[in-house]
């Protein structure tokens, strides 16, 4: 079949996208092409490309100008994707690259110049590389440190610089397992980009010094040389990186956390300073419980590597843009991916704004910077197959179990509670002499706290009653405590006079001890020998510590 001109009306004029995204990143960089050939250079290409494609498909007509070339073909779905991928690798080696496009009354396949790129800098690589591993070995020893020393001034992180040992169990504990992690996701999506073939960098790894980030690192990242080729790709390639990081990252979480179990910190915790507090997704939680561990434990190194490495999964499957979950979801859903992919963006914004993790506002900034419409593949007719389907399932049941609403936060460190020394077990209580005992309140922290009393009897709570009567006290030996204190607590028969007001505040730290003063009487209607226990709660902000104490009625007049 000869191939005619195609009209130019019937040429469509935004078949273009390249490899790059319709974002804002797109304005500011831009990008280069072949495309300054002469005439005759066209014609000898168009009539060289004219040849490829016909031995893959039917052709109607086809053209060419300055901008590239326009063929219109007959293609056959059920055969297309094995087609268009050889043509894709054969004109890929003469700087062109193909993209169908169907019209809804006909398909076209447009071939245009690829981008021009600089050669592989592998020495880049190498040094970002080199960096990291310093800023992640330098990140380890801080919470190796923080962990078995005292951390407080930010002068401390960089003294664990001089510190071998610091440095030492800072690479072997968390350095290596996190790099071990994030070099396995990129080389996920690496290994299966060469599969598709389609050229991708090495991993550029991002270094950041731990006194802007704890951890050491941003992650890393591949770069796409040229545009992917199905949606089977996109799907396959999207997911490899949080499955292949996945997999490492559990067994090195578990090893974490049985070291933690095994080897608890030694570090006391400093009231007042500031940390960050990690947040364990239901995948952690689950490997958490076997070992009776609470969420609040101090994570051994290597756990908060594996935390991370779980925390980037999440991060990168979220559907939206050119993440991970981007690619999936437009490989999935088509076109109709965007629309998740801008719901997904509304909810990160949500997110910043409504929990404490504000770093949901820049991964959303991010997103659009890098623009929320997913760049098409080349071959966008070519259907996926039930492996793909099946991929994004797993994919999707890998975000649920990794993923936290509030990953982590920076929390205030306190120690909760008071200690409780000095009160009797045993008490003989009588209507004719009072009996007085102490009880000593330690904070066990070191920043002051209000403590409140409270008082049961019997499992019943007692309150003050203003208008309750005046019991019957012996004047003589009563009377005159009365006036002590407002705070007179009264149940069947049995008085508490609080000496000090109910609440108090105590300072932290040793040797500031609170002693409270209690008198105890009853009425001279109780039988001798009757009893009940008398529960003393002393209520801080988060917990009540209770002291049982058996009350003994010893009147001589019931005898």
């Amino acid at each position: 079949m000869k191939s005619g001109k195609m009209k130019s009306s019937k040429r469509p004029g935004d078949a273009f996208t390249g490899p790059q995204s319709r974002g804002l990143l797109t304005l500011l960089v831009g990008g280069r092409t072949r495309s300054n050939a002469s005439p005759e250079e066209r014609e000898m290409a168009f009539k060289r490309v004219m040849r490829i494609v016909k031995k893959n498909y039917s052709v109607i007509s086809g053209d060419h100008d300055a901008t590239g070339i326009f063929i219109k073909i007959i293609m056959d779905p059920d055969t297309n994707e094995k087609k268009f991928e050889g043509i894709r690798i054969s004109l890929r080696d003469v700087g062109l690259f193909p993209k169908l496009i169907d019209t809804g009354s006909e398909t076209i396949l447009a071939i245009f110049p690829l981008p021009l790129r600089k050669g592989s800098n592998y020495w880049i690589n190498f040094v970002l590389l080199i960096l990291t591993m310093f800023t992640t070995v330098w990140a380890g020893a801080t919470l190796w440190e923080e962990r078995t020393g005292e951390m407080v001034e930010l002068s401390d992180m960089i003294k664990v610089l001089a510190d071998p040992v610091d440095l030492g169990m800072g690479a072997l504990t968390f350095a290596l397992p996190l790099l071990l992690i994030l070099g396995v996701h990129e080389l996920g999506h690496y290994f299966t980009s060469r599969r598709y073939h389609v050229e991708a960098s090495l991993p550029y790894f991002i270094p950041v010094p731990p006194l802007l980030s704890p951890f050491g690192t941003f992650g890393a990242l591949i770069s796409m040389k040229e545009p992917i080729s199905n949606r089977k790709a996109l799907v396959d390639i999207g997911a490899a990186g949080p499955i292949a990081g996945f997999i490492v990252a559990i067994p090195i979480t578990l090893i974490g956390l049985i070291l933690t179990g095994a080897f608890p910190s030694t570090q006391e915790m400093i009231e007042g300073v500031t940390y960050a507090k990690i947040n364990p997704p239901l995948l952690f939680r689950a490997m958490m419980a076997p070992l009776g561990l609470s969420p609040d434990v101090d994570y051994y190194p290597t756990a908060i590597a594996g935390w991370i490495g779980l925390f980037v999964t999440s991060i990168n499957l979220f559907p939206s843009g050119q993440l991970d979950g981007g690619h999936i979801a437009r490989g999935v859903l088509g076109e109709k991916g965007k629309i998740l992919s801008f719901v997904t963006v509304a909810v990160l914004i949500v997110l910043g704004f409504t929990t404490p993790f504000k770093t949901y506002l820049l991964f959303a900034f991010f997103i659009l910077f890098m623009g929320t419409r997913h760049p098409p593949p080349l071959d966008d007719i070519s259907k996926i197959s039930k492996r793909q389907y099946w991929t994004a399932g797993l994919s999707l049941l890998i975000m649920a179990l990794t993923f936290h609403p509030v990953p982590i936060e920076i929390v205030e460190s306190q120690l909760e509670g008071v200690l409780i020394s000095d009160a009797p077990l045993e008490i003989n209580v009588s209507a004719e002499v009072p009996l007085i005992f102490s009880v000593t309140i330690e904070n066990k922290g070191r920043l002051e706290k209000e403590v409140e009393l409270l008082v049961m009897i019997d499992n019943r709570t007692v309150v003050y009653d203003a208008f309750h009567p005046e019991p019957d006290w012996n004047s003589s030996t009563f009377g005159p405590l009365i006036q002590l204190s407002d705070d007179l607590l009264v149940h069947d028969g049995w008085y508490i006079l609080i000496v000090d007001p109910l609440k108090m505040k105590i300072e932290g730290g040793k040797g500031k001890e609170q002693v409270r003063m209690i008198i105890v009487g009853c009425s001279p209607e109780k039988e001798r020998s009757e009893e009940a226990v008398l529960d003393l709660g002393f209520r801080t902000e988060k917990e009540v510590v209770w002291v049982p104490i058996l009350m003994c009625c010893n009147n001589t007049s019931s005898i």
